[in-house]
This record gives structure tokens, C-alpha cells and sequence, in this order.
């Protein structure tokens, strides 16, 4: 959503050629920086995840983790963990590798903002906090965007074929 802090998730879409791409998605790891049956891993896993209520929010974990050292906000190198795989647009899987990354993530999108420049609307991506840049940078990333809607649109299809 507009204004959010802690950036768990990115994504990527990367022609390979042949109709192909390398579809990326990236998970922000927190779990480095939490030693296993600390207070603090003890702590989260009891919680779970956050809790979004309508004036609330209960983290997971400490403010420090989730909106700083382990969110993936743009232009800072930061570790996760991904999953890629070579698929076409069709969503025809071809491989499938996961990997613990460290990612730079471009920009910084709402749900929305995305869905606008999909839609070839423009965006005030000023007041999100990351600017987008015009040209050549603009057209690739509305390119992944396009790229990657196309091949959720293809996987929802194939899902609701399988009742």
C-alpha cells in the first residue's frame, strides 16, 4: 500500500530469449539477523506474522527488522531469499531454482501504481517514495510489469481449470 515501510517481497521478469524469462521472486530475510530459539525467534514464531487492524498494526518482529535492516527498499543491497524460474509468457514452466540472494530492488510500487502503469496511465511515484525514472528505465520496468501480469493472468486461468 501507499506510504508502506516494511518491504518484504520484490519481483522480477527478464526476457531470455526464445519467448522465455526469467521470472523472479524475492522474499526479504529477516531470519538472518534472528538467532534460532532466541527470545526473539521464540517471540515471533508465537506471533506468527503481522496484524494489520483497522487502527493497529502488531508486528512479527521488532520495527528495526521489518522496516529497516531487512526490508528490500530500493537502491540498498539486502538479503533474501528467491525463487526463480524460466517460463514463458504462456506461464509454461521450464526450471525451477531457489537461492538465498542479496537483491537491489529498483522501485518501489503500490498495488495500484503498478496496476497504472500496466494500464499506460501515468504515476506521481514521488509521494511513494521512490521516483521512477523516465526513458529507457520506465519502459523496461513497464515492460516487467506487463510481463508478469500476463503470466499471472495465464496461471489464474490454469488454476480455475483445475476446479
Amino acid at each position: 500500500p501507499p506510504g508502506c515501510v516494511d518491504i518484504d517481497d520484490a519481483v522480477h521478469a527478464m526476457p531470455l530469449g526464445g519467448g522465455r524469462f526469467e521470472i523472479g521472486v524475492h522474499i526479504a530475510d529477516v531470519t538472518h539477523f534472528i538467532q534460532p530459539d532466541s527470545a526473539l525467534d521464540l517471540e515471533a514464531a508465537k506471533r506468527g506474522e503481522t496484524f494489520y487492524m483497522v487502527n493497529q498494526r502488531i508486528d512479527m518482529v521488532p520495527k528495526l527488522l521489518s522496516e529497516k535492516l531487512a526490508s528490500l527498499h530500493p537502491n540498498v543491497d539486502r538479503l533474501a531469499f528467491s525463487v526463480f524460474w524460466e517460463m514463458d509468457e504462456k506461464a509454461n514452466i521450464y526450471s525451477t531454482r531457489y537461492a538465498k540472494t542479496v537483491i537491489r530492488s529498483r522501485n518501489k510500487l503500490s498495488y495500484l501504481e503498478a496496476q497504472r502503469l500496466i494500464d499506460g496511465q501515468e504515476i506521481d511515484s514521488e509521494t511513494n517514495g521512490a521516483k521512477v525514472e523516465e526513458g529507457e528505465a520506465k519502459a523496461k520496468l513497464v515492460m516487467q510489469l506487463r510481463v508478469l501480469h500476463s503470466i499471472t493472468r495465464h496461471l489464474k486461468t490454469k488454476r480455475q481449470g483445475l476446479g
